[in-house]
């Protein structure tokens, strides 16, 4: 399925959930445990075995999520896009960042943040910015150090990655 499917369920589930329920939080939460276990995300994306059974299996290993989460993780493994857990958490987020009125952005890092510097940089961005944010944190080691922050239109860049970049194109316009 198309990213344009993944948004469109993820609206359609954020929209679902009673509104004491965080949905970022309970992707999240779906996401790690699969990620952690991947003997789980085989089998919840495995549709020749009865839904019951799939089920019953993401209520053992998250007996914490909402009937909704459990519902939109079989969704997603019946159509072959629960590998794209990462994809979907993001469209969640700023889905949910629309429908409470908050701003998104988008964190990359080579190395997964610390909970601490998770919080830090949300308090400093809410700060400059005057609004609470919702923050998406990514790993992609291929940035090799340093930050991306990806807000609305804007792009700030301060990773080794992109600081090699314009190295790069400065050393060839010269």
């Amino acid at each position: 399925m198309s990213t344009m499917s993944l948004r469109s369920i993820a609206e359609a589930y954020v929209s679902v959930l009673p509104k004491h329920t965080d949905a970022v939080q309970e992707i999240s939460r779906a996401t790690d445990i699969l990620a952690f276990v991947p003997e789980l995300r085989a089998f919840v994306g495995d549709a020749s075995i009865p839904v019951e059974d799939r089920l019953q299996a993401i209520r053992l290993a998250c007996p914490s999520l909402s009937k909704e989460t459990v519902n939109v993780l079989l969704l997603l493994g019946e159509h072959g896009m629960h590998r794209d857990l990462d994809r979907f958490l993001l469209h969640v987020t700023r889905e949910s960042a629309v429908l409470h009125k908050l701003r998104y952005a988008t964190v990359t890092s080579a190395v997964r943040m610390k909970q601490q510097e998770q919080q830090k940089l949300e308090a400093i961005l809410s700060e400059k910015l005057k609004r609470k944010v919702r923050v998406t944190y990514m790993v992609e080691t291929a940035i090799l150090g340093g930050l991306r922050i990806s807000l609305d239109d804007w792009l700030f860049d301060a990773s080794v990655q992109g600081r090699l970049h314009r190295l790069r194109l400065a050393l060839h316009t010269t």
